[in-house]
């Protein structure tokens, strides 16, 4: 690749993201989202205020914002391209130098970020009910692992944009797939609480490696660079899940290109 190509891609990324942005917080995403999660964010804090534990109460703060963002981009994300097939919006990309997956990327991208805006309500009410601050040991190791958290997200979620053209009778994936990520990703408990079989599922997620990374930043209980060890496994899960995602997106665009459909 040119480096001018390299750059028009960023561009390209950025002018996606910023496009998407702009419209990915109406008054009904607000209204779906948020009155979604808040009750749930209520149920889990008046648990964790139930335990008096400091480290649990820790932790599912911090999870009850990953949850609010992994409901609201699973839906969204994973509508995209079908949302963009719908809206005839879908051709003008194919016909675009950048490739299909970029442009869907940069608006993915959005999604997620605006996605932690629809958890803070869940982060407020959670505190609202348990009336304590979390405990953190090792803060400075924590933000760059929320970081890794929300990129390793938004691999999980961005894999379901070109299957749910692909597969037929999809309107049901997301309700079985919200709770799915809730429990294999590790996102109110440590993956390794599950039983062992559970585990080997979980660590197929790039969530629950980055998870851990959140969960040894809280307690302090590890070194520095075995967090750095779960992140660099969970760029690594994520870029196997970015490749089947390319394969996917590479099938949507041939078939379209040759068949004129895309099931079939």
């Amino acid at each position: 690749m040119k480096p001018d190509s390299f750059l028009g891609y960023l561009y390209a990324l950025r002018g996606c993201f910023i496009q998407r942005w702009r419209t990915s917080s109406s008054t009904g995403d607000w209204v779906l989202y948020v009155g979604s999660t808040v009750p749930i964010a209520a149920v889990i804090a008046w648990i964790a205020r139930q335990s008096n534990n400091d480290l649990v109460i820790a932790y599912m703060s911090i999870g009850v914002v990953l949850m609010a963002v992994w409901q609201s981009s699973l839906f969204r994300v994973g509508w995209g391209l079908s949302d963009e097939m719908y809206a005839g919006t879908f051709e003008l990309s194919l016909i675009t130098p950048t490739p299909l997956l970029l442009v869907i990327l940069g608006k993915a991208l959005a999604l997620v970020a605006s996605g932690i805006v629809f958890g803070l309500p869940s982060y407020a009410i959670f505190f609202a009910i348990v009336q304590r601050a979390p405990h953190i040991a090792n803060i400075p190791m924590l933000v760059p692992s929320l970081l890794v958290a929300y990129a390793t997200m938004l691999s999980g979620v961005f894999l379901f944009s070109p299957l749910m053209v692909l597969s037929r009778g999809r309107g049901g994936f997301f309700n079985a797939l919200i709770p799915f990520g809730f429990t294999f990703s590790g996102f109110l408990y440590p993956i390794t609480t599950l039983p062992v079989a559970l585990q080997v599922l979980a660590r197929l997620l790039p969530m629950s490696w980055a998870s851990d990374a959140v969960a040894i930043s809280i307690r302090g209980d590890g070194s520095n660079l075995e967090i750095v060890g779960r992140w660099a496994v969970a760029f690594a899960v994520s870029a196997v899940w970015l490749l089947l995602t390319h394969l996917m997106f590479a099938t949507v665009e041939r078939r379209l290109r040759v068949t004129g459909q895309v099931n079939g």
